[in-house]
């Protein structure tokens, strides 16, 4: 199946009301990313936190966005030994945001989105180990989504109630 027909645009002033309508879903994630595109992305992107990137359809509709910030993953974290990497740390892409307008679900926007942020990560102009993410414990859809592009759940890491770290090692 081909992959649908999206344009990256990165987040700006341009696009607040028209992500008024952004909805990617009813449980308790899906509003909290909801509630951020809509109300925290600028401001965070403004503060040069992070930088979220809106996928639009050729009609101009935001069928889905992520945002990416800079992060360190620690080695004992990973399953990789000290003498696989040789630090204590390693360096990762941190998809902070990761979220399909719910009209695009099943489109193959989701895999289109994972595919565009491994490029950005292996194109960076600086070093970049991992992809790493994380996801609610609850949420299953989006844990199964993840262990089909690759993404691993560290063997060592034992996170928060709430979520799960998982990895994307991009050797």
């Amino acid at each position: 199946m081909a992959g649908p027909t999206l344009y990256v645009i990165p987040l700006s002033e341009a696009h607040t009301e028209s992500l008024d309508a952004f909805d990617c879903g009813s449980e308790s994630w899906a509003a909290d990313q909801n509630d951020f595109i809509r109300n925290e992305a600028l401001e965070d992107q403004h503060r040069n936190l992070n930088r979220t990137y809106l996928f639009q359809d050729e009609a101009g509709n935001c069928a889905g966005f992520v945002t990416v910030l800079a992060s360190l993953v620690e080695i004992e974290h990973t399953g990789l030994s000290r003498r696989e990497i040789r630090f204590k740390v390693a360096p990762a892409l941190l998809v902070g945001h990761f979220a399909v307008h719910y009209p695009y679900r099943g489109q193959g926007v989701a895999p289109y989105l994972m595919a565009w942020v491994r490029r950005l990560a292996r194109n960076l102009p600086i070093g970049c180990r991992f992809l790493a993410l994380h996801v609610e414990r609850e949420n299953e859809r989006a844990i199964c989504f993840y262990k089909k592009e690759e993404f691993f759940m560290p063997p060592n890491y034992e996170p928060g109630k709430r979520q799960r770290l998982m990895l994307y090692d991009l050797l």
